[in-house]
């Protein structure tokens, strides 16, 4: 099993899709209630697919029927939203401390998230009384488009110590851009208010505030929804096949970039191979609940970059764009199951949020793989092969980033495997690093906070790591180190690490996934950063044995 994740809200998938990953989780909101109520909670992560019943006519059913559970206590009402939350009420009663919460899909994938909630004693009322209460937003958009076009009913509960709905509350719902209409009573104890996104907003995000202001309640709850340019500025608003071939077709012998939006709520299927081969490059955007499905794509000097938020590119074939393949300049955009071969670079991120994986892969000789300026960006459960001209990730080259997660990836020769410059706070968790010529981490003065546990170095000519002891959280730690040129240049190695053959399944045939027989050492030698995992504890490298 390979580590991964997905983040989808608009899919752009250019070829079949294949079967999902399990889900990944992230947190959950709020992370904490009180052991007298039950607590009514949002689960974020990724990967949240519904599940599919087949029948021997053809015919078939959706399944959502999630599971969820802190330690071996069920979850109640649990229920699926979309692929990225779930929600959930956490049951009264359960024991003060922090609780491991595990997720299962309806094709009964499981996923767990250590420390995932705690429940606190409740408490003491003070003289003359009073109620432990709350405010929690049940049901709001993840995103919706701009331009006064999107809006949606905001959901609000308000509820007393014993989870009973509170009514007669003065309840007002707010936000810096866009605009509520009058709030609503309706009973139970929820109110509710229409928002209306903002008539002028280019992509971003926005915070919807709930507050109550009593007299029995005084509380309050936000939830942040993704704010979508609408296609106004757009060179052409392409809403078929037709449409967007032709438009694609114009690009490619104009002289000015394109910028080429499909509306909102709009499936493309293409019927033939989209060539992309403008000299001045084409933008793809979308309006919320945008699709663009099927078909191939081939290309020239410049590929394709996505200027709106929430986009997943899946499925896709860059070849040879020697003026970069794909640019990610929108929040919270994804990259999957992609295959990027000679391109200068194969991947730039300067927007936020964006997530790289799973399933890609990305070959060539060009200076950097994946050059990652954004904030916040997540790469999870690819394959990296080559790049012997610089490093396979670099990130903080042109900006200061920060959040940076790689893990749970293959990087085969070439001369490093990542390079963190202006960097802080990165998760470098669960990869394999295989027959690199230079260092396989390399961190610059100006990285910070850097963590690297359940790694595997093997055959690496030069040192594992690179780097001063300040530029670390913690010293790393369970890690494997075989037959490499040294194991940490200039720091200092922390505790649980191993200097022994990984035992790979057949690595002579590319395969890094760790043996059952003979034992990998590496299996259960790892330490919890959040993951999944099978047997006692986590194993190291970024395949977990089955």
């Amino acid at each position: 099993m390979i580590r991964t994740a997905h983040y989808v809200l608009i899919c752009f998938a250019l070829s079949a899709c294949t079967e999902p990953a399990a889900p990944q989780l992230k947190l959950v909101e709020p992370a904490s209630g009180s052991d007298n109520i039950a607590t009514e909670v949002v689960i974020i992560g990724t990967g949240f697919y519904l599940g599919v019943d087949e029948r021997y006519d053809g015919a078939s059913t959706l399944r959502r029927d999630f599971g969820a559970r802190l330690g071996d206590a069920p979850l109640t009402s649990v229920a699926w939203v979309d692929t990225t939350h779930l929600r959930a009420t956490v049951p009264a009663g359960l024991p003060v401390g922090l609780w491991e919460l595990v997720v299962t899909s309806p094709e009964q994938r499981s996923v767990r998230l250590v420390d995932a909630f705690e429940v606190r004693a409740a408490a003491t009322p003070a003289p003359g009384g009073g109620q432990a209460a709350r405010v929690l937003i049940v049901s709001a958009p993840t995103a919706l488009t701009a331009g006064g076009v999107g809006s949606a009913l905001i959901v609000a509960r308000v509820t007393n110590a014993t989870g009973e709905g509170v009514t007669g509350e003065r309840v007002a719902f707010s936000t810096a851009l866009g605009t509520f209409g009058a709030t609503e009573e309706v009973g139970g104890g929820d109110y509710r208010a229409r928002y209306t996104a903002p008539a002028a907003a280019s992509d971003g995000t926005t915070r919807l505030l709930v507050s109550d202001a009593g007299p029995t309640v005084i509380g309050d709850d936000s939830v942040t929804v993704t704010l979508m340019a609408t296609c106004a500025s757009a060179t052409a608003v392409v809403s078929s096949d037709a449409a967007l071939q032709a438009a694609v077709a114009a690009a490619n012998s104009g002289s000015t970039p394109a910028d080429l939006c499909i509306p909102a709520a709009t499936t493309i299927y293409l019927s033939a191979p989209l060539v992309l081969n403008a000299a001045a490059g084409v933008t793809l955007r979308g309006e919320a609940g945008a699709t663009l499905s099927g078909g191939a794509l081939g290309g020239g000097t410049f590929g394709v970059t996505l200027a709106s938020a929430a986009i997943l590119v899946r499925g896709i074939d860059f070849v040879a764009f020697t003026g970069g393949a794909l640019a990610l300049d929108g929040s919270h955009d994804s990259v999957e199951q992609c295959r990027f071969s000679g391109c200068t670079p194969p991947i730039a991120i300067t927007g936020d949020d964006a997530t790289i994986g799973p399933g890609n892969e990305l070959t060539g000789t060009s200076e950097v793989g994946i050059d990652v300026d954004g904030q916040r960006a997540a790469v999870i459960g690819n394959r990296f092969d080559g790049f012997t001209d610089g490093a396979a990730v670099a990130a903080g080259t042109e900006t200061a980033v920060s959040f940076l997660t790689v893990r749970g990836n293959v990087f085969l020769a070439g001369a490093r495997a990542i390079l963190l410059k202006a960097c802080t706070d990165a998760r470098l968790d669960n990869n394999t690093f295989v027959g690199l010529a230079e260092s396989a981490v390399r961190l610059e003065p100006l990285a910070t906070q850097i963590r690297a546990r359940n790694n595997i170095f093997a055959a690496c000519r030069g040192s594992a790591l690179v780097g001063e002891p300040t530029a670390f959280a913690e010293p790393p730690a369970h890690n494997d180190f075989f037959d490499v040129g040294a194991t940490c240049t200039g720091c200092l190695l922390g505790d649980g690490n191993l200097f022994v053959d990984p035992a790979f399944v057949a690595a002579a045939r590319d395969d890094y996934r760790l043996s059952r027989a003979p034992v990998s050492p590496c299996i259960d030698a790892g330490v919890g950063v959040g993951d999944t995992y099978l047997g006692a504890a986590p194993d190291l490298g970024a395949y977990e044995a089955e």
